[in-house]
Order: structure tokens, then sequence, then C-alpha cells
């Protein structure tokens, strides 16, 4: 038994009600909706984008394509080539949206790693200046000229150790915290000066204070 044209028209008819626009466009809309939602919360919920912009797409493509197979007699050239044209655009589309993502989700990493920076060298130079007050506190008198040679001897004995422990303690620690903050485009010449051999409790608080300031410097995420 062959279906009568009016019987294929119904069909057709059906079908194209159940994948109509009147459920469609809400549902694409809201799954768009919540694929921006998700991009821009901190950090991207990445997976509940990607499935939102893929789940689109996917209604899309079986939107277009049902639409071409059952309409297909009626579909000249220019038509067909429209729907080719149409699904490039889906998947263009969709393309899109993961590159999309993918830059948000790469531009909270960066922002985190320079909040993680700021906070890393803040604290690095905080450390750097209680070190400084403790040694401060078991610094030698000033030489006298009664003693002057002895006292001369403590002092440098002094300074020798001071310079010797911010080695062995921050040394790595301010190397890390140069670099990274020249990475960002931060440079002080006063910093590069004397942040390899600091050699006096001066130069010590010269690198402190610069690194505190360049890490405020960093854009706030």
């Amino acid at each position: 038994m062959t279906m009568t044209t009016f019987d294929r028209h119904r069909s057709r008819e059906t079908v194209e009600w159940i994948l109509g626009w009147w459920w469609i466009l809400p549902v694409l809309t809201t799954l768009l909706t919540l694929a921006g939602i998700a991009g821009q919360l901190s950090p991207p919920a990445t997976g509940v984008a990607f499935k939102c912009f893929g789940a689109a797409a996917v209604l899309l493509v079986v939107k277009v394509l049902t639409w071409a197979i059952v309409s297909h007699e009626a579909l000249g050239r220019h038509e067909r080539a429209g729907v080719l044209v149409g699904l490039l655009l889906i998947a263009g589309g969709w393309v899109g949206g993961r590159n999309w993502i993918f830059e948000k989700q790469f531009s909270y990493l960066v922002a985190a790693s320079r909040a993680n920076l700021k906070l890393s060298v803040g604290e690095l130079s905080g450390r750097i200046l209680v070190f400084l007050g403790d040694r401060a506190r078991h610094a030698p008198p000033a030489p006298v000229p009664a003693t002057w040679e002895r006292d001369e001897l403590a002092v440098l004995n002094y300074q020798n150790e001071t310079a010797r422990t911010f080695d062995e303690s921050f040394e790595p620690a301010v190397r890390w915290a140069h670099e990274l903050l020249k990475q960002n485009g931060l440079i002080d010449p006063d910093l590069d000066a004397v942040y390899l051999r600091p050699t006096s409790p001066f130069e010590m608080q010269v690198i402190a204070v610069r690194l505190t300031r360049l890490a405020r410097r960093l854009p706030d995420p």
C-alpha cells in the first residue's frame, strides 16, 4: 500500500511539529544562557558549558537534517546549498563556543596565578622585614674610639652572618619572585642591582620594599 500525497504531507507536518521552533527555540535559549553563565563563573564551569554548547549544536543539526529529509522532494539546488551552509554555521558556532570557554578558562588561570603571586610576594616581603627586625635587635653597638677595631670586627661579623642567613633563608624565594614579576613586565632597577647578593640589612630592606611595590602593580583579578 503506497503512501498518498496527502499522507506524506500530513507526516511531514507531524514531524515538523514535533521538531518545531515552538519548543526548540526556548530550549536553545536556555542551553546558551546556561553556557554563558557557566563561562562567567570563577572558576568557569567548563564541563557544563561544553555540554550545553554541544547539546545546542546537536539539537540544531537534528532540526536542520530532519527538515531536509522530510522536505527533500521540494528542495531545489539553492535550498540544498542552504542546508549545507546551515550545518557549517552550526559547526562554526560550536567551535566558537568551545574557543570562548577555553579563553575564559585561560583568563581565569592567569588571574589566579597573578593573585597567588601577589600574595606570595607580599608574604615573602613580610618575612624579610621580620627577619631584619629580629637581626636588628642583636646588632652590635656602633664602634667607639676606645675599642674601635674590636667593635668594627663585631659589626663586620654581624653583617656577614646576616648576609649568610639571608641567602640560606630567602635567596631562592627572592630569585623566584623576581623572575615571575619580570615575566609579568614588572622591573625595578634598584631591585635588579641588589636582589642576587645583598650585603647589608639596608639592601635586604630594599629588596622587601621593592618586591612589595612591584607586586602591588599586578592587576587585580
